[in-house]
């Protein structure tokens, strides 16, 4: 820019012209030095509750915690602490079928990966063979009605779970954590790019509906199958794309990651009965390989 002394700096001589201007320049910027008050610009504080977005319309990017912050690192090693206790009696996952779930006999363990002992931080029921069939009809049956929903209630749904995964940001960190041994600031960036899935592909679906050369319908059933390095954005990137467009049910399955599912599916629940969806409308398996 013009203002910018750099510019001026490789053939600047003493009273040319270019020195007369930035010699100006400086003074008049000491006159404003008592003027000017000094403000702290970060000001990011995780120990708050996160405003939600107002504007459904325009698509905003979810922050990273900026742990240069003393409330932001405490917050963190919280989080982590919380999940440092966490045994398998307290984080028991069932097989969903419809608005059922179901224990089943066989069962599968996961350890804590972030501990170099063995703690148990989760159990899994797996779901037998007609057990899958069950919930794959139940899902076809679409009674929660998603697929006739209109675009903008879809949008203000999946902008309330992007404001609840903000909410729980310290729960899917150290829920990753303990199953994955992901670090802090590794599963940091995933929760906001998982929350900026749901906020982006429901509003980049409004470019499309108003074309009017094109139409378009959900295919049915969405199956999502994360992969191990992105347990969190890329299911729920799978998940929210599915939603946004129109796509009744989505699945989830992983044999490494069913406690990371079962904490996201576990919000989505509380979204969708909260807004007056049925828990039919999500479903997950939890296991990849389910009992023989």
């Amino acid at each position: 820019g013009e203002d910018n002394f750099l510019r001026y700096s490789f053939n600047l001589t003493l009273h040319s012209e270019q020195w007369n201007f930035l010699e100006k320049q400086f003074i008049e910027a000491c006159k404003l030095k008592d003027k000017i008050q000094p403000a702290i610009y970060r000001t990011q504080d995780r120990t708050q509750k996160p405003v939600p977005q107002k504007d459904l319309s325009i698509f905003t990017n979810e922050p990273d915690t900026d742990l240069d912050l003393k409330q932001n690192r405490e917050w963190a090693l919280s989080a982590l602490r919380k999940w440092e206790d966490m045994r398998s009696e307290n984080f028991v996952i069932p097989v969903q079928i419809g608005n059922k779930e179901v224990l089943t006999d066989k069962k599968r363990k996961y350890y804590d990966r972030s501990r170099n002992d063995e703690v148990c931080v989760c159990e899994v029921n797996l779901a037998t063979p007609a057990q899958v069939e069950e919930i794959v009809t139940v899902a076809e049956q679409d009674k929660s009605g998603w697929r006739k929903t209109s675009l903008d209630e879809r949008n203000r749904i999946l902008h309330k779970t992007a404001d609840l995964f903000s909410e729980r940001r310290g729960d899917f960190i150290g829920c990753m954590s303990a199953v994955t041994g992901k670090t802090f600031q590794e599963g940091d960036v995933e929760v906001s790019e998982g929350t900026d899935f749901c906020r982006f592909y429901p509003v980049s679906m409004k470019a499309f509906e108003a074309l009017k050369s094109v139409s378009y319908r959900p295919k049915g059933i969405i199956w999502v199958i994360p992969p191990l390095n992105f347990p969190f954005a890329i299911p729920v990137g799978g998940v929210a794309a599915g939603l946004a467009s129109g796509n009744r049910k989505v699945f989830l399955r992983n044999r490494f990651l069913s406690p990371v599912l079962h904490a996201i599916n576990g919000w989505l629940y509380f979204i969708f009965e909260f807004t007056g969806f049925y828990k039919l409308f999500f479903k997950k398996i939890p296991l990849l390989a389910v009992q023989r």
